[in-house]
């Protein structure tokens, strides 16, 4: 135990002895909006007729789904607001008939299942004053329903005997969580994505010849605003793209550092090409600490029936072979309240390198549940070349059970019902054939260990290997990531 938190020890002290770009720290987000909705559906029906040795089948299979997500943010230097919004439902049946068996039998399964979700969540900060004492709080509430139906028919004939077979079964399942989180922080983070952006145009200007120097301090400023407010442009123009560059180049211009002369055709496609193919990925800077407070709502009902039923007939009888029906349920309701302290680092230390440490350490504080919860996560990315990137991620977990307390099913969520530790590993390297097309390679490596045996894998402990070799394609959209969970500390 005391070499791991050494060894995380060391890895924050390095991040943290490295300085972050001035440009970054210096920073300040412009007042701006930003809406995105996204509405998908998919729906197959499935035909498949096969023949086998001991007899023939036929399955019918119909699906569909649809589901549908807002956001909404309004952001400042003092103040940002985030609401999300999603919902979705599901249904499917599926038919399953065999037939000219050998011994004489047919049968039928059908099953279906309708589930349907919703989600609503609400983030924000406030900082009230110039320095870094700030609030942040988050309200998230979601339900969710499904119900799983089956049912099977089924004959067959043995002598001079005949079966008839039916069963009957019934799953129906609610959901509903609520959560209030929130604490004060001191420090601030920032969201610099946008100001990445203009440094990578400002270093392929200079590279060109556009730029004689550095951008003034203001420029930069006001091309990041741009840069946040770029996906507006399709509301107030019918051409957006060639007014907002327009725009930019109107802003560049304004610097002393600028040469218009120098500026041609070659010079517009380099401040338009996409950045290593995700312009939207997230670049924070600063760091907060601060104790916080959660406060968690879980209600869960379920129910489950089921029928079995077994007839015969001969020529000189009838009766029932089996016959057996039940029901259980489920009904459990959870409040918990825990505290904690959290801090975050998030540090660009140039065009290049991106550093981020998380770590949170809490603890629910009704009776019913002892001991401590403990996470640490470490994550650097690194920009090769233009349409190269590496990154790496490390994360830590840590759950302490009072003995007294080992094996209690009370317990919110994210706290393990038995002490446990556990790291995750993660490299990968991408490469970017153009802006939609990106080429991966992935190592995963993960190991648990359980004070007692978990019930998945029956033993104290877990490893797991995995390598990956990936293809992917952005068809079209963008919700940007820093939306994410993952933005906040």
């Amino acid at each position: 135990m005391t070499t791991r938190l050494l060894m995380l020890s060391i890895m924050l002290t390095v991040s943290c002895s490295l300085a972050a770009d001035e440009s970054f720290k210096n920073f300040r987000i412009p007042d701006h909006y930003v809406f995105a909705s996204a509405v998908s559906g998919k729906g197959y029906y499935d035909l498949e007729n096969a023949g086998y040795k001991h007899g023939d089948m036929r399955d019918r299979a119909i699906y569909g789904n649809a589901s549908g997500k807002i956001y909404w943010l309004k952001d400042s230097d003092v103040l940002r607001s985030i609401f999300s919004m999603s919902a979705g439902l599901s249904s499917d049946r599926d038919s399953y008939h065999f037939d000219n068996c050998e011994d004489g039998s047919t049968g039928e399964q059908v099953r279906s299942s309708n589930s349907h979700d919703a989600s609503a969540s609400w983030k924000g900060w406030f900082y009230p004053a110039q320095i870094p004492l700030g609030i942040y709080t988050e309200m998230n509430g979601s339900i969710s329903a499904s119900e799983y139906p089956r049912t099977h028919t089924g004959t067959w004939t043995s002598g001079n005997t005949d079966y008839a077979e039916i069963e009957d079964n019934y799953d129906k399942s609610n959901r509903r969580t609520a959560r209030l989180y929130g604490g004060i922080v001191w420090g601030r983070v920032r969201d610099v994505t946008t100001l990445y952006r203009v440094r990578i145009l400002e270093q392929r200007l200079m590279d060109e010849g556009v730029l004689s120097a550095a951008l003034q301090p203001a420029t930069l400023q006001k091309l990041a605003g741009l840069y946040h407010q770029e996906s507006y442009y399709q509301y107030s123009f019918e051409r957006p793209d060639r007014y907002f560059w327009r725009d930019v180049e109107t802003v560049l211009a304004a610097d002393p550092a600028f040469h218009k002369e120098a500026f041609d055709l070659y010079s517009f496609y380099l401040m338009n090409e996409t950045i290593n193919g995700h312009a939207w990925r997230v670049r924070n800077a600063g760091f907060v600490v601060g104790p916080v407070v959660s406060l968690d709502h879980s209600y869960d009902k379920s129910e489950y029936r089921y029928k079995e039923f077994t007839s015969y007939r001969s020529p000189d009888s009838t009766g029932v072979v089996n016959f057996h029906e039940g029901k259980s349920e489920y009904d459990h309701n959870s409040d918990y309240v825990s505290v904690g302290f959290k801090a975050g680092y998030y540090l660009p230390v140039n065009l290049k390198w991106q550093i981020d440490f998380i770590s949170q350490i809490s603890r629910v504080i009704q009776p019913e549940v002892k001991g401590y919860s403990i996470s640490t996560s470490l994550q650097t990315t690194y920009e090769i070349a233009d349409r190269w990137e590496t990154q790496g991620y490390i994360s830590h977990s840590r759950a302490l059970r009072d003995p007294e307390d080992e094996g209690n099913q009370y317990r919110p969520y994210y706290f393990d019902t038995y002490s446990s530790w556990g790291i995750t590993m993660q490299a990968q390297v991408k490469y970017y054939i153009e802006s939609r097309t990106a080429l991966s390679l992935s190592m995963h490596y993960s190991h648990f260990e359980y004070a007692e045996p978990d019930a998945n894998i029956n033993d104290n402990y877990s490893n797991g290997l995995q390598f990956e070799i990936g293809l992917t394609y952005h068809f079209t959209g963008v919700i940007p990531q820093y939306l994410d969970d993952y933005y906040y500390y």
